[in-house]
C-alpha cells in the first residue's frame, strides 16, 4: 500500500481521528460534498512505519482536516504530504487554503473546461476559499 496521501497513526490516534471525523461528518460533507474515507483499524498497516492508515481523502478533504483538526499528528502528516513549512497556525491555514486553490485551478483547467457540473463545482469551491479568508 503506497503511503502517499494518507494520514497514518497509532491505534489510539486512529480512534481519536475516526471519532473526530464522525462527530464532524456533517460539516465535512458540506465542505467536500462526499463522505470521508476512513480505513478499518486493523486492515491497513504500513510496513515502513508500523503505523495504521487512517484516512485517504481527496485534497479538499485534507484541507478541511487541516483547517478543523488540531491533532498534532494530523498537522505534521499534512505538512509532510504537501511540503508545508509553516510554523504558526495562521501560516498553516494560509498554506492549506493555497493548496485547495491550486488544486481546484489545476483540476478545472486540465479536466473540466467543457463540463457545466465542473464549472459549478469550481465556483462553489472558489467561494469556499474566499469565505475561509
Amino acid at each position: 500500500m503506497a503511503s502517499i496521501d494518507k494520514i497514518y497513526g497509532t491505534k489510539e490516534q486512529h480512534k481519536q481521528l475516526t471519532r473526530f471525523i464522525e462527530i464532524n461528518k456533517k460539516e465535512y460533507k458540506e465542505f467536500t460534498l462526499e463522505n470521508p474515507r476512513i480505513y478499518e483499524c486493523e486492515n491497513y498497516l504500513d510496513a515502513h512505519s508500523n503505523n495504521l492508515a487512517i484516512t485517504n481523502l481527496p485534497v479538499i478533504g485534507d484541507v478541511w482536516l487541516g483547517l478543523n483538526c488540531n491533532f498534532l499528528f494530523v498537522r505534521e502528516r499534512l505538512k509532510e504530504m504537501y511540503n508545508i513549512k509553516a510554523d504558526t497556525t495562521n501560516e498553516f491555514r494560509r498554506d492549506m487554503i493555497s493548496i485547495l486553490r491550486d488544486d481546484v485551478n489545476n483540476e478545472f483547467c486540465t479536466k473540466f473546461k467543457e463540463c457545466e457540473d465542473a464549472k459549478n463545482e469550481f465556483i462553489r469551491v472558489r467561494k469556499l476559499i474566499e469565505d475561509l479568508r
